[in-house]
């Protein structure tokens, strides 16, 4: 069987015609697809922080310690939503002096726990850094929110080390 030239080009222009809208609709939902990736894990599965201080030594090293921790919202899928954090978890939060700064300590405290002869309140945890005298925690500001809190520390890279928690 015999097709015509015109009805060849014809078809051929079609075909090359799509092919490149395709490949460019396919890096556009690849571009799509990565970024969406890259926010919701970055939003809402890990988080990196690095580290400056001594409250935390010798666990975490003052200077140059990259952490990387699980987000809230992940730890509670994980948990099945029922509480996440128990005592002795090296978490992140938002600092209750300032919004814009992090902190790492440990949990000592949660809710319902005395402290102190201070019970802790409702959705709020009590946290302290390992180096108690090098620490400006719960012990200076109280109990500190829930809602604060970030996520909870599962590696530890130093300059000379790599832990997992």
């Amino acid at each position: 069987m015999h097709i015509p030239h015109n009805i060849k080009c014809k078809y051929l222009n079609y075909l090359s015609h799509n092919f490149k809208h395709n490949i460019r609709l396919n890096l556009l939902y690849r571009l799509i697809t990565g970024i969406t990736a890259i926010h919701i894990t970055t939003n809402h599965v890990i988080g990196l922080t690095l580290t400056s201080g001594p409250s935390m030594e010798p666990l975490i090293d003052q200077n140059g310690t990259l952490l990387i921790y699980t987000m809230t919202t992940f730890n509670k899928l994980l948990s099945g939503f029922s509480p996440c954090y128990k005592r002795g978890d090296v978490i992140i939060a938002k600092s209750t002096q300032d919004c814009q700064k992090r902190i790492c300590k440990r949990i000592m405290g949660l809710e319902g726990d005395v402290i102190g002869g201070k019970i802790i309140p409702i959705n709020c945890i009590w946290v302290e850094g390992d180096a108690r005298s090098n620490s400006f925690d719960s012990r200076h500001y109280g109990p500190i929110p829930l809602s604060n809190v970030l996520g909870r520390v599962k590696v530890i890279i130093s300059t000379n080390s790599l832990k997992i928690l």
